[in-house]
């Protein structure tokens, strides 16, 4: 490889990574910015969970049985 190919290519790493931080830095904008209206801000509604109690599954098998 030559020294203008191998330079080539650190300018293409180096521009994808300058457009990686400047895409984060955005995203982390976005959401710091106005937290009251994220979704998931805040106590959950009483709608969610209408009888209060955890939501409990049960699964058996006929193996399971002695």
């Amino acid at each position: 490889m030559s020294t203008e190919t191998i330079f080539l290519y650190a300018m293409g790493v180096f521009t994808l990574m300058a457009i990686g931080i400047i895409l984060t830095m955005v995203e982390f904008n976005k959401l710091s910015d106005e937290p009251s209206q994220r979704k998931g801000s805040g106590a959950p509604e009483p709608s969610s969970r209408p009888s209060g109690k955890p939501e409990m599954r049960v699964i058996s098998s006929s193996q399971d049985a002695a």
